[in-house]
C-alpha cells in the first residue's frame, strides 16, 4: 500500500519514503511504526500494541517507542502524531491511498537527494534503499578527468613506495559538536542535537568554554584548541524560521579545511536527515585528511559525481574552484545550476558565488546585476546574517561607481544586520570596509572612527587574536606612507600564522620582498621566508635576490626551480610571477632556453587581475 500526505508519499511494502519525488530512507523501525499508523490511523495505538507490532519478541523499553515517535514527528511536524493521555498514539495528517494507476514506476523516482538516515535509536540494523541512478551533467566531464588523474596518480604513488597511506587507507573519522547559544531556536537545537548525537560517530562537547559561535569566526583555531587527533571534525550549527520553512546553517571544520553550508526543508527532523547524510559521506571519504587542495578537489568532484543535483556539493565545488581560482569552470557551474528550478535561498547563495567570482576576477561590471539580485533575495528572507553579507558586496559596487553615500549606508546597515544575527566577525569586516574607504576619500577621522569601533568589537567579543591581522591590513592598505606600510606588513609576518587570513600573509610577504629588495637588505629578506609559505613561494624570492645581486646564472635557475614547483603544485599565481620573471630577465638566458613556453603560459593562464597588479612590466614586455 503507498500513502500520500502533505507532500510525502510512503511505500509501506517497499518501507520508501519520498517528498516531491526524492527518495528518503529511513531506519528500519521507524518505517515500521510509521507504516503501522498509516495502515490503521482511525485506531489509537497504545505503547503495548506498538511494541508487539514493532519489536516483537524483542524486550524494549518504553522510552524507545517514544524516541522513535519523536523522530517522525521532527521529520513530519508536531501535529502529524497525537498523544493521548494513558490511551496511546494516533495519525492525525490527511491521507489518501495510492490507486495504481497514481503510482510512480520506482525508475521515475529522483535518486539525487536519497538519504541514508543512520541515527540508532536502540535498534540495530538499517533497511536502506538504494537508487543510484545519478546522472552526470555536462559541466563535470572536466572534474572526470582532473579525478582520473587524479586516482592514476595516487597509484603511482603507491607503486612506487610513496607515503600515500593517508590518501589509499580511510582512517576512522569522528565528528564532535560544539554547541551554539541560540535562545529564539532553542528547541530545534536540541532536538538537531539529540538526532546527531544518535549517530556513533557523533557526540556533543560537553563543559568547554568555547561555544559554536568560536567555529563560525575562528574555525582553524578552534579546531586546533579542541581536536584530539588529525581525524576529527569539528560541527555547529544555527537554525533560522524561513516562513513554513527551517533553515540550518553549519560549519564543519577538519585540519585542513572547512565546509560552511546551508540546508533548507520543511521540518527539523528533514533538515537533521540531510546534514547527517552529508556527514556520512564525508566520514566515509578521504577529503578531510588530503592535504593537497587539488587532490581534495578531486575527492570532492567524485562525491559530486555520485551525486550531482546534490546542493551542497555543487556550492562547495563551485567554491572550490573559486578559491584554486578556476574562475571559468567555477562560473560555468553557477550558470548551470541557475538555470535550473532552485530555493530562493539556493539562487540566492548561487548569485553570492557569482559575486565573489567576478569580484577576485576584477569583473565588476559583470557582477552588477547578481550583487542586486543577491542583496534582493536576502532581504525578502529575512535572513540578516546572508543580509550583511550581500549589503558588504554591494557597498564595494557603490564605492566604485563613486557612490559614495550609498556606500557608507550599506556598511552602517550590514553593521546593524550583523549585530541582530549575533555575528560579531560579521560586523567587524563591514567597520574595516568603511575604514578602508574613508582612508581612500582622504576621511581621516572617519577612517579612525570605525577602525577603533572594529578593534573594541574584537576586543568585547573576546574574538580570537587572529583577527588583528585584518586590522594591521587595514592599515597597510590605508596609509599613504610606504614604511608605515612596510611596518605594518611586518608586523603580520611575525604573527602567528592564521590560515583564515591567508591571503593576507601572502600579500604582506610580496610587499616586505619587493620593499626590501629595493633597500637592498637581503637578509632581511630570506628571514621574511617563513614555514607557512609554499615552496614556490619561497624559491622565488631567493631568485628575486639572485637577480638584484646580479647573479644571473643562480637567479634563472632559481627562477625556473619556481616556475617547475608552482607548475606541479597548480599555484598558477606564483608559475605567472616566476614566467615573467623569466621573460624579464631573458637576455641571460643560456643559449638552449626558450621564453616560448613562458609567454605561452602567461597568455593561458594569466587572470585579469595578475594582468591588472603586473599591467606595468606587461605593457613594456609587449607580449600580450
Amino acid at each position: 500500500m503507498k500513502f500520500n500526505f502533505k507532500n510525502f508519499r510512503f511505500d509501506c511494502d517497499l518501507q520508501i519514503l519520498t517528498k516531491d519525488g526524492n527518495t528518503f530512507s529511513l531506519n528500519e523501525k521507524p518505517a515500521q511504526l510509521l507504516t503501522l499508523f498509516l495502515c490503521e490511523a482511525n485506531k489509537i495505538h497504545s505503547k503495548a500494541d506498538i511494541l508487539e507490532s514493532v519489536w516483537p519478541d524483542r524486550v524494549v523499553t518504553d522510552q524507545v517507542v517514544f524516541q522513535n515517535i519523536s523522530y517522525l514527528r521532527a521529520v513530519f511536524g508536531n501535529d502529524a502524531i497525537k498523544t493521548f493521555t494513558k490511551k496511546g498514539y494516533q495519525w492525525q495528517l490527511p491521507l489518501s491511498e495510492v490507486v495504481p494507476d497514481e503510482i510512480v514506476l520506482l525508475d521515475q523516482i529522483k535518486p539525487e537527494n536519497d538519504i541514508k538516515e543512520s541515527f540508532d535509536l536502540g535498534e540495530s540494523d538499517l533497511k536502506t534503499v538504494h537508487l543510484n541512478k545519478a546522472r552526470v551533467n555536462w559541466a563535470l566531464i572536466y572534474f572526470v578527468l582532473i579525478t582520473s588523474i587524479a586516482a592514476i596518480g595516487v597509484f603511482l604513488l603507491k607503486s612506487t613506495g610513496s607515503d600515500s597511506s593517508t590518501i589509499i587507507e580511510k582512517p576512522q573519522t569522528f565528528v564532535s559538536i560544539l554547541p551554539v547559544i541560540q535562545v529564539e531556536n532553542n528547541k530545534s537545537i536540541q532536538e538537531l542535537n539529540a538526532f546527531l548525537s544518535s549517530n556513533k560517530q557523533a557526540a556533543l562537547i560537553k563543559q568547554n568554554q568555547l561555544t559554536g559561535q568560536a567555529l563560525f569566526d575562528s574555525p582553524f583555531k578552534t579546531w586546533q584548541s579542541l581536536s584530539q587527533s588529525d581525524e576529527q571534525l569539528l560541527l555547529t550549527y544555527k537554525i533560522y524560521s524561513l516562513a513554513d520553512e527551517t533553515v540550518l546553517r553549519f560549519y564543519l571544520q577538519g585540519k585542513y579545511r572547512g565546509w560552511q553550508g546551508y540546508i533548507v526543508d520543511d521540518s527539523i527532523g528533514l533538515v537533521a536527515i540531510k546534514l547527517n547524510q552529508l556527514l556520512e559521506m564525508l566520514q566515509s571519504s578521504v577529503y578531510f585528511s588530503l592535504k593537497s587542495a587539488n587532490a581534495a578537489l578531486a575527492q570532492l568532484t567524485l562525491l559530486h559525481n555520485t551525486q550531482p543535483n546534490n546542493q551542497l556539493l555543487t556550492q562547495k565545488l563551485i567554491q572550490f574552484h573559486y578559491e584554486l581560482d578556476d574562475f571559468d569552470v567555477a562560473n560555468a557551474l553557477v550558470d548551470h545550476e541557475l538555470k535550473k528550478p532552485q530555493h530562493i535561498l539556493n539562487r540566492g547563495l548561487y548569485h553570492q558565488l557569482k559575486v565573489n567570482i567576478a569580484n577576485k576576477n576584477s569583473n565588476w561590471p559583470r557582477a552588477q546585476k547578481d550583487v542586486e539580485e543577491t542583496l534582493r533575495i536576502f532581504t525578502t528572507l529575512n535572513l540578516p546574517q546572508l543580509e550583511s553579507t550581500a549589503l558588504i558586496q554591494a557597498s564595494w559596487f557603490a564605492f566604485l561607481n563613486q557612490e559614495n553615500q550609498k556606500s557608507r549606508e550599506y556598511l552602517n546597515t550590514a553593521a546593524n544586520k550583523a549585530r541582530i544575527a549575533q555575528e560579531p566577525l560579521q560586523e567587524v569586516k563591514a567597520h574595516l570596509t568603511q575604514s578602508f574607504m574613508a582612508s581612500k576619500m582622504k576621511q581621516t577621522a572617519l577612517m579612525h572612527s570605525h577602525l577603533d569601533i572594529a578593534k573594541r568589537l574584537i576586543t568585547l567579543h573576546q574574538l580570537n587574536d587572529e583577527h588583528q591581522i585584518s586590522v594591521l591590513s587595514n592599515l597597510a592598505w590605508s596609509t599613504h606612507s610606504r614604511s608605515e606600510e612596510l611596518a605594518y606588513y611586518q608586523q603580520i609576518l611575525e604573527a602567528p600564522f592564521s590560515a583564515l587570513y591567508i591571503h593576507d600573509y601572502y600579500s604582506a610577504a610580496d610587499f616586505v620582498r619587493l620593499e626590501l629588495i629595493a633597500q637592498k637588505k637581503y637578509q632581511q629578506v630570506l628571514a621574511s621566508i617563513k614555514p607557512w609559505q609554499r615552496e614556490s613561494f619561497a624559491i622565488l624570492t631567493r631568485a628575486q635576490i639572485k637577480f638584484a645581486n646580479k647573479e644571473w646564472q643562480s637567479a634563472m635557475t632559481f627562477a625556473m626551480q619556481a616556475f617547475e614547483a608552482a607548475r606541479i603544485a597548480h599555484e598558477h599565481y606564483d608559475a605567472l610571477d616566476a614566467a615573467l620573471l623569466l621573460i624579464q630577465y631573458q637576455s641571460h638566458l643560456s643559449k638552449g632556453d626558450d621564453i616560448g613556453e613562458y609567454v605561452n603560459y602567461i597568455s593561458k593562464n594569466a587572470s585579469k587581475r595578475w594582468r591588472r597588479i603586473n599591467r606595468v612590466l606587461i605593457k613594456d614586455l609587449g607580449y600580450w
